[in-house]
């Protein structure tokens, strides 16, 4: 079964936690990546095995820590071991691979105390005024600003020339929803309304088939700049969804409205139904970012409905860039 990115969050959250301490590659390093398979919901002996043999160009023999053939090939050492001999060793393998079985990805890695933390980070030379401007920021409401303010301030700063070239121009919120509305927002309300107004038994069931139909819905923007389409049409999907579980879970004599499940298991729209090309990296990574931000604040929304407020790990072990090609 297809997780929700919510609970793949969760589920990478306790990862983190239980190998934190983890240094040891042979007593390891198959717990490992057994564990890191479920974070996604996938068990991992239908896709990679373990010591993989491997005949080296050489006609020396060798054995892959984990093989994905097609996708990954991983080398695993224990914390502090030289990880250029792995790599070496890893490409000794890769070229031993048949061509249709070799990986799109390379990962050589040691536990958690390995290079990650090894160098030092340039200290930001900041003056009174820097940091004043800092705190100011900090201290400012940032909940009634939109994400979608991203694509504004990109246009902004980009040349005029280059962003003539490139056709970037930030679309507003206004003009998304004269897209958006009549395409297939405003057909979704209809539908919403009319099960509302249903005075039959069968409500609670069309509530609830109306909202895994919210969830089933994919998006695609091919040109998607800072991503301000994708962005505000999940908003507006998600503000449809919770009057939709509000409908589903009214509240109680007491005011309460108990839904009785942790936000991530309510909400059934997610950001992994939604996808766009963008070729350059600064504006695909402002969209990555500002649509995360959107779900944040939805999520925030949707548990101020629920008297079981629920609290949203933010971690993080793949990257959605593979949807903003």
């Amino acid at each position: 079964m297809r997780l929700s990115w919510n609970e793949v969050r969760a589920r990478a959250a306790a990862f983190a936690k239980d190998w934190q301490d983890a240094t040891y590659e042979k007593g390891e390093t198959q717990s490992f990546y057994n564990a890191f398979f479920r974070v996604f919901g996938v068990q991992r002996r239908t896709v990679a095995r373990y010591e993989a043999h491997v005949t080296k160009l050489d006609n020396r023999s060798g054995f892959i820590d984990l093989f994905w053939p097609g996708v990954l090939l991983v080398e695993q050492k224990s914390a502090g071991r030289d990880l250029d001999k792995a790599y070496q060793q890893a490409g000794e393998y890769f070229d031993a691979l048949r061509e249709r079985e070799r990986p799109r990805y390379i990962l050589v890695s040691d536990y958690i105390n390995g290079n990650l933390f090894k160098g030092r980070l340039q200290t930001v030379s900041f003056n009174a005024t820097m940091r004043s401007a800092l705190l100011d920021a900090c201290r400012f409401d940032w909940s009634k600003v939109s994400p979608g303010i991203f694509g504004a301030l990109f246009q902004s700063v980009m040349d005029p020339s280059q962003r003539h070239a490139q056709g970037a121009h930030y679309t507003t919120e206004k003009n998304i929803l004269k897209v958006i509305e009549p395409l297939f927002m405003e057909d979704l309300r209809a539908e919403f309304a009319r099960i509302k107004t249903t005075k039959t038994v069968a409500v609670s069931w069309e509530l609830r088939q109306f909202h895994a139909k919210l969830g089933k819905l994919t998006f695609f923007d091919p040109a998607c700049g800072c991503g301000n389409f994708l962005i505000i049409t999940y908003r507006e999907l998600r503000l449809l969804e919770t009057e939709a579980l509000k409908a589903l879970y009214p509240k109680d004599q007491d005011g309460h409205r108990q839904m009785g499940k942790r936000v991530a298991d309510l909400s059934q729209v997610n950001v992994d139904r939604f996808y766009g090309i963008e070729p350059g990296e600064f504006p695909a990574r402002i969209a990555e970012t500002a649509l995360w931000m959107m779900d944040h604040i939805m999520n925030n929304r949707l548990s101020l409905e629920s008297a079981h407020a629920a609290i949203h790990l933010m971690a993080s072990l793949r990257s959605l860039a593979r949807s903003f090609l």
